[in-house]
């Protein structure tokens, strides 16, 4: 008898990269009996080379690459949302934007053996298409890869690692998050600055000095909203309404002056997935010298969920560039 799952599990799927920035050709559903098959084509979408600029004040990202004819079938599909949206999308013609996919996440629960996807469009009121599946087959289609260079206000961050996510109550209990390693002054501290959500947070407020909520909701310990002297609720935007470069380099600034005084801080959002990541992933470029793509391979080494944004990871990256 096999033993009963305790902690989700993040899936990363080997064709999930091509997603981020690819172009939906077409999407259906076969019926079998109660369950489903939705198959989507597309144009997956490999990078060459990626460069960023700025141009009025707006940073971008030039990036070239290739568009290769793919198919992914995902099997024994239940619970689809939002079907409608995505099969209208097969009456638009064939370069209209609102086709350009943003990126999918996979995980699986603890209670359910088959898998939740959830696959995201770059258009800012697009709903995401959401499914259970019990199975996905990925295939190249035949046909020549298109070469393809554009420019464009926002980049994909790197997948989300494929792993099961720690579940470490005890420090939740006592810090509100998890702990993320930094390094001040060439010594390393694991019980620092700490990172997550409120669905991790305890009923009272944790041992920490200072905490820093950035998400539209209150943290747990403060519903109706009152905070201790020593902390800030700043609700802070996510995609188009996200935090410019100058908003993050401030945030963090606010952080890296308390750590370096020997003080814990807490920093969280809603979910601890965009916003308090990119501020912690700031505060690990600007601290330590880290490339994004460093810091957020730290950040992500306790707290694997963590995923800016597209917008806030251009803004990491040119943050990176500038003072990493």
């Amino acid at each position: 008898m096999s033993k009963p799952r305790i902690h989700p599990r993040i899936i990363q799927h080997p064709f999930a990269a091509g997603l981020q920035g690819a172009r939906l050709d077409a999407c259906h559903e076969e019926t079998h009996g109660q369950r489903a098959d939705v198959i989507l084509a597309y144009q997956a979408f490999e990078r060459a080379s990626s460069e960023l600029f700025e141009r009025n004040g707006i940073i971008y990202e030039r990036v070239s690459g290739n568009f290769v004819p793919s198919r992914v079938r995902f099997g024994g599909v239940v619970e689809l949302q939002n079907r409608e949206y995505f099969f209208g999308l097969n009456a638009l013609p064939r370069d209209d934007a609102r086709r350009t996919i943003g990126d999918m996440f996979s995980w699986r629960q603890v209670e359910r053996d088959d898998i939740f996807h959830l696959l995201m469009l770059k258009t800012a009121d697009a709903p995401d298409l959401m499914f259970f599946a019990r199975r996905v087959e990925y295939e190249r289609l035949p046909g020549e890869a298109t070469p393809l260079s554009l420019e464009r206000d926002w980049c994909p961050p790197p997948s989300m690692p494929d792993v099961l996510l720690p579940m470490p109550k005890s420090v939740h209990r006592r810090f509100g998050g998890d702990p993320v390693k930094v390094v001040i002054d060439s010594r390393p501290s694991s019980r620092r600055l700490f990172l997550g959500g409120i669905d991790i947070q305890p009923e009272t407020r944790p041992e920490v000095d200072f905490v820093l909520n950035v998400g539209e909701n209150p943290s747990k310990w403060a519903p109706a909203g009152v905070t201790h002297p020593n902390d800030r609720w700043d609700n802070k935007g996510e995609g188009s309404a996200g935090m410019s470069v100058a908003v993050i380099r401030q945030e963090a600034g606010w952080i890296i002056e308390r750590l370096k005084a020997g003080q814990r801080v807490l920093v969280h959002c809603v979910a601890g997935m965009n916003r308090s990541s990119t501020l912690c992933c700031a505060t690990l470029i600007l601290l330590e010298g880290l490339s994004a793509e460093e810091a957020l391979a730290r950040v992500r080494e306790t707290h694997p969920w963590a995923r800016p944004d597209s917008r806030h990871w251009l803004a990491l990256r040119w943050l990176a560039q500038l003072d990493g």
